[in-house]
Formats: structure tokens, sequence, C-alpha cells
């Protein structure tokens, strides 16, 4: 047997404590600190803890993972610490403060087993737990291992069934509340034709124009080929002013956009950003997009702009606690609603926020040219893959984000204040030009995005084929390990029996007919394995696209044939007046461009 010492220092931190059987009572207060401690003990607790401003307690329950009482514990928020972690100070009742402190750090550690019906689920953590010399008088009335139901009927104030998660909280569901939020759904409105505000820029400058998700947008300048070369040699500027962007902020920010994300944001740090997935509680995909931290309580997010009014719908009804957030317990709302703005909405003022993309391996030259400053050009220098940075740029105000649509490693999305966008624009591309900088239009960047595997959303995410994130082959942005995210019970279950992959191809030949979105994939014995979703043209003019198809063709090398048949059926198209329509030959690639000597400094994948 070992015993438990708590007069330990914090680097000396134990990854596991086993409880002796002779574990003296003992009242002590334990105080536990970490940059997630508010999401630990919220979800071992049976009340919310989300709740608590600094300086307030509440006594509540610790449950087992059969839903019997670990004990009754008081739990006070305590101010942050000098580097800004949450500090709680946790009570448990003499008898059982051994098994508490053993309890706390084996949940920290994910050490313990604490949900029999889902094992990926892991409570937030680490935590650091200590003894205090100041000890908070508790005695309890509950004795441990009373069944939850019965602590229930003496103090139904101290559980918030509601809240999406709590350890044993599945041993409650016969007492939570009937109610029956309505199930979200969306009607795309009829609108106008939109504008940026670089729109008559880009007729200026010769851009053909076409209507994209409800805006007109720059196509191409001079040629698809030219300006996917310029972006993976020099550097192309692309207006992407017409995608969303919302602000989420509060105390509440962070567990918020864990409940509605299907990546963890309360992992990312100050200056980091973040791709995941809005899910619909059948875990269909509402829409991908990027989070950007500046602090803890003050998110960014990008979002498809065809999905902007969508997504603002859904995530104010989730806020607001006005639909169903999961179809076995319709119950459930977010614990602490966050502030939510659109940063398109000229009401906002000041705080609207424009995104323009900088993309390829001059990207970082382009931008260090509009500044004379050599400690800023050292800052923006120092910025990581997926890090970003908020200065000044030619005297204009900037959030500098080292993300992208290209699969390009040195590139930046930048957020400007609509006021100051056209000057932007103009200066990167006369700081850019002995780079040789040049606009790019959408068509270049679908053409990037796809020779990089990247998903867009509609054609590699849900759209007709109805694609989940799994499936297109992300699955390190959905974290199951989460205890809860909107539509994580759905699409763990879909997993399980999930039969279809994105592939990554290239055309065999030159020349041939480009195949077109729901265009037949067939294997070499002309079986049909699945539809293209997404082609376009690479650098070296080969036809390059993405398909969903049967996983055991998603191996790289393997030979497959595409019937372009550009919306037909196969019956119209394999006999024409006396012909036959031919397949045209192309092979498997791996899913995702592999960095090596013999590929440019591109392929190293994407967001």
């Amino acid at each position: 047997k070992a015993g438990i010492d708590f007069e330990y220092a914090r680097s000396e931190y134990p990854h596991y404590t086993f409880l002796p059987e002779d574990a003296k009572a003992e009242q002590i207060t334990l105080r536990v600190t970490a940059w997630r401690a508010r999401q630990h003990l919220n979800e071992i607790c049976t009340s919310n803890i989300f709740a608590l401003e600094s300086g307030d307690s509440i006594t509540t329950y610790m449950l087992d993972r059969g839903g019997e009482l670990l004990d009754e514990v008081i739990v006070k928020r305590e101010n942050q610490d000098e580097i800004g972690r949450d500090q709680f100070l946790v009570t448990p009742t003499p008898k059982q403060a051994a098994r508490i402190t053993s309890w706390l750090r084996g949940l920290g550690d994910g050490y313990t087993l604490f949900d029999d019906e889902d094992v990926y689920r892991k409570v937030q953590g680490p935590v650091i737990v200590e003894k205090l010399e100041t000890k908070i008088s508790h005695n309890g009335a509950a004795k441990p291992g009373t069944p939850a139901e019965k602590l229930i009927d003496t103090h139904p104030e101290r559980f918030d069934l509601s809240k999406p998660y709590f350890v044993g909280q599945a041993h409650l569901n016969e007492f939570a509340p009937q109610t029956k939020p309505e199930v979200w759904t969306w009607e795309e409105p009829d609108t106008p034709l939109q504008r940026t505000e670089l729109n008559e820029i880009h007729k200026e400058m010769g851009a053909k124009m076409v209507p994209f998700a409800g805006w007109d947008m720059p196509v191409w300048y001079s040629s698809v080929n030219e300006e996917h070369r310029a972006v993976r040699e020099a550097a192309g500027l692309f207006d992407v002013s017409h995608m969303g962007v919302f602000e989420v902020v509060g105390p509440n920010a962070t567990p918020f956009l864990d409940t509605v994300f299907s990546n963890y944001a309360a992992w990312i740090e100050d200056g980091q950003s973040m791709y995941g997935y809005f899910l619909n509680p059948d875990g269909s995909v509402i829409d991908d997009g990027i989070i950007y931290r500046t602090s803890a309580e003050h998110y960014y997010l990008i979002i498809n702009a065809s999905n902007e009014a969508k997504d603002w719908d859904w995530l104010n009804a989730v806020n607001n606690g006005e639909v169903l957030l999961d179809e076995d317990r319709p119950w459930l709302q977010v614990e602490a609603q966050a502030t939510l703005r659109n940063l398109k909405d000229p009401s906002v003022g000041e705080r609207q926020k424009r995104d323009i993309a900088l993309q390829g391996p001059a990207s970082l030259e382009i931008l260090q040219a509009l500044t004379d400053d050599a400690e800023l050009k050292a800052a923006l220098a120092r910025v990581r893959r997926t890090e970003l940075i908020e200065c000044e740029l030619a005297e204009i105000p900037l959030v500098i984000a080292r993300t992208g649509y290209t699969g390009e490693s040195w590139g930046y999305e930048i957020l400007v204040h609509p006021g100051d966008i056209k000057t932007l624009w103009k200066d990167i591309l006369e700081a850019g030009e002995p780079f040789s900088v040049k606009p790019a239009g959408l068509a270049c960047r679908d053409s990037t995005r796809i020779e990089a595997g990247l998903p867009l959303y509609g054609h590699e995410l849900a759209g007709e084929f109805n694609i989940s994130p799994i499936e297109a082959g992300f699955h390190g942005y959905v974290k199951y390990h989460k205890p809860f995210f909107i539509g994580r019970k759905a699409l763990l279950t879909q997993e399980k029996k999930r039969k279809r992959e994105l592939i990554r191809f290239r055309v065999d030949d030159k020349g041939v007919r480009r195949p077109h979105t729901g265009d037949p994939v067939v294997d070499k014995r002309g079986k049909q394995i699945g539809l293209v979703t997404s082609c376009s043209i690479d650098v070296d003019k080969n036809l390059i696209g993405l398909a969903i198809v049967e996983k055991r063709y998603n191996q790289p090398e393997t030979p497959i044939s595409i019937f372009p048949l550009r919306g037909k059926s196969l019956d119209e198209a394999l006999m024409r007046r006396n012909r036959v329509s031919m397949p045209i030959s192309a092979t498997v690639l791996t899913r995702f461009p592999i960095k090596d000597e013999a590929q440019p400094a591109w392929a190293s994948g994407g967001d």
C-alpha cells in the first residue's frame, strides 16, 4: 500500500495516487488550480459550477460512474492566480478527504474510469490539487454510496440535469425536466446579390465577376493557372471578405464553443487558432470554420459565406436555449451564455471585421515590407502555423493569422476594418510587386484547395452526398474525448458503420474532359464505387480532384475510372447518337500531399 503524501511540490505532482484502505479521516480543504479548472469541476459535480462568480460557494455532490455518492463537497470559486489560471477551493467531508483527493487527481490525469457507457470520454485536465493549511469546516449529511436518485429527492437544487455532462448523470435521466425544445430548421432566405467593399477595385483590375454564395465575386483576373502558379511560387492575394466573421466573448465563451464545436476550444491558448465543425444533433454538418483565440474570453470565428445567416441563427438559438441539442436528452442546454456578435453587421461599428488572404511562400516578406519596424518584422516571422498576431501594418490595425485554404505553409488570413480594406488591398499589391504577388480569384482558391486535399462545404462536407468530417479524412478535428458536443453521439455511432472515404485522385492523361461533381467513379472491373465531389487543374495542368468512394479503395496507386457525364445519367450518356461514352482513367493519390524532396514546399497539407 502506498500512503497519500499531501506535502508535495508542484514539480513532483504524481500521475496516479493509490488510495490506502486505512486512510485516516481528516478535515482538509483542497485548492484545485488549472487553465480548465472550471470545466474539470463542472464535469464531476452535479451542480452548475459555471454559475459561480469569484467568492461564491455551493454545496454539491460528486458521483461515481455507477451514479452513487462519492461525497458531499463545498466548492468555492477564488480569483484567478497570477498567471490567469482558474482556482477553486474544494472541501470534502473528513472521512472522504483522501478518496476525493485521489478522485480529483485520477480524473485530471485521465487514468480513472468514470463512464461505463462511453470510454472515449475524458474529464478535462490536468489539474493541480493542493492541501491548504486553511480549512473550511464541513461534515456533510449524505452517506457515501447513496444512489443519486435518493439524493435528488432530498436536495433537487444540488442537481443541474440540463448540463450537457457530469459524471453519473446518465443514472438520473428519469428525473430530468420534460422539456421539448424545437428541432432547429433553416430555410435559406431570398436575398439580393451582395458586393464586398473591394467590388469596384476588382472590376477596375479586369476581373471576371460571377455570383458565388450570394456575392458578386472575382473568379479570375488573368487565368486560373497563372494565379495558381503565383500562389505556389510567390503569393496570391484573395478577397475573402464575403466570409462570415463572428465574435464570441465573455467569461463563458470557451465552454460555449466547446458545446457547439467539434474541436476542443479549451485546448488552445492566446494567439492560436483551431479548425472544426458545427454539427446538428443528428451528426450532420451545419458548417466548418476556424476559431481564433485572442484571450480566454475573446474569440473570432470565421465561417463560410454561404452559411453566414444559417450559422448565426443556429448559434444564437443554442445560446438562448431555444432548440434541441441532443435527441436522446432533449432537456440539455448550454451551461452559461456567451456574447455573440456578427462583425459584418454595421451596427457593431469599429468592431467590424473583413477577411482577406495572402497565400504563398513570399507572403511573409510582403507583410514585412509594410513596416519599417524591425521588432514587428521579427514578430511576424515568429508567428507559427495556425498562430495569430494583433498588430498595425501601414498604420492599419490588423489581426493576422497564419492560416489559409490553399495548403500553403506560408499564408495568412488578415482581419481588417471595412473602412481600411481598400487601402490595405492596394498597399499589399504595391509592396508585393517586387515579390511577384498577383490578385487571385475564386477559381484559384478552388484549384489550390483541391490540390491540397481540403474539403469544401457542399462538396466534401454535407451537401448532396451528406459527407461527414470523418469520411472527409478529418478525424483529428473531431474530439470524441470531449464529454459532450452537439452531434457527438450521432457522429460516433455513424463512425462504427462507416463505409465511405474521400479520396484524392489525378487523371492519368492531359487534354481529356474534366470530371464534374456527381460523375460516377468505377473500379477496374467497371463496378461503380463512388462519385466525384470536386475537380480542377493543378500547377502542372494535370486534372486533380476529390471523390467519395467505398473506403477500401482509398489506397494510393489504385487505378480508377471516371465517366465525365456533366450531370447526365449513365443511361443517357453511355449510348448517345450511336456513340458510347468512354471513361477516363485516373489514379488514387495519398489523401493529402506528402512533403518530401520531390514535392514543392506547399505540399504539407492544409488547415
